[in-house]
Protein backbone atom coordinates (compact mmCIF):
# COMPACT_ATOMS: atom_id res chain seq x y z
CA UNK A 1 0.00 0.00 0.00
CA UNK A 2 2.60 2.22 0.83
CA UNK A 3 4.23 2.15 -2.79
CA UNK A 4 0.91 2.68 -4.68
CA UNK A 5 0.52 5.72 -2.55
CA UNK A 6 4.05 7.18 -3.04
CA UNK A 7 3.68 10.69 -3.82
CA UNK A 8 6.49 11.72 -6.08
CA UNK A 9 5.17 10.45 -9.24
CA UNK A 10 2.93 7.17 -10.47
CA UNK A 11 4.51 3.80 -10.15
CA UNK A 12 2.24 1.92 -12.44
CA UNK A 13 1.42 3.23 -16.12
CA UNK A 14 -2.26 3.71 -17.27
CA UNK A 15 -2.33 -0.07 -18.53
CA UNK A 16 -0.77 -1.98 -15.88
CA UNK A 17 -3.55 0.21 -12.95
CA UNK A 18 -6.08 -0.46 -15.90
CA UNK A 19 -4.93 -4.38 -15.79
CA UNK A 20 -4.61 -4.41 -12.04
CA UNK A 21 -7.91 -2.70 -11.39
CA UNK A 22 -9.80 -5.19 -13.86
CA UNK A 23 -8.20 -8.17 -11.68
CA UNK A 24 -9.46 -6.61 -8.38
CA UNK A 25 -12.55 -6.81 -10.13
CA UNK A 26 -12.69 -10.33 -11.54
CA UNK A 27 -11.96 -11.31 -7.94
CA UNK A 28 -15.13 -9.51 -6.37
CA UNK A 29 -17.26 -11.07 -9.23
CA UNK A 30 -15.59 -14.62 -8.50
CA UNK A 31 -16.66 -14.02 -4.64
CA UNK A 32 -20.34 -14.64 -5.49
CA UNK A 33 -19.57 -18.01 -7.07
CA UNK A 34 -20.62 -20.80 -4.97
CA UNK A 35 -17.13 -22.63 -4.78
CA UNK A 36 -15.06 -19.62 -3.86
CA UNK A 37 -12.63 -19.73 -1.43
CA UNK A 38 -12.37 -16.41 0.59
CA UNK A 39 -8.58 -15.34 0.76
CA UNK A 40 -7.67 -14.53 4.15
CA UNK A 41 -7.53 -10.48 3.61
CA UNK A 42 -8.40 -8.04 6.28
CA UNK A 43 -11.76 -6.75 5.67
CA UNK A 44 -11.35 -3.06 4.43
CA UNK A 45 -7.70 -4.48 2.18
CA UNK A 46 -9.61 -4.36 -1.31
CA UNK A 47 -11.20 -1.22 -0.85
CA UNK A 48 -7.50 0.78 0.13
CA UNK A 49 -6.22 -1.25 -2.67
CA UNK A 50 -9.18 -0.57 -4.91
CA UNK A 51 -8.72 3.41 -4.02
CA UNK A 52 -4.64 3.45 -4.37
CA UNK A 53 -5.32 1.95 -7.84
CA UNK A 54 -7.18 4.58 -8.55
CA UNK A 55 -4.84 7.35 -7.20
CA UNK A 56 -2.29 5.81 -9.23
CA UNK A 57 -4.60 6.14 -12.54
CA UNK A 58 -4.83 9.79 -11.87
CA UNK A 59 -1.61 10.79 -11.47
CA UNK A 60 -0.89 8.18 -14.38
CA UNK A 61 -3.20 10.26 -17.23
CA UNK A 62 -1.70 13.88 -15.62
CA UNK A 63 1.88 12.34 -16.66
CA UNK A 64 0.96 11.40 -19.72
Amino acid sequence: MKLLNWKDSPLLSVSETNLLLNKLQELSLARQRPHFTEPNLPPQALSSIRLALATNLGRAILDE
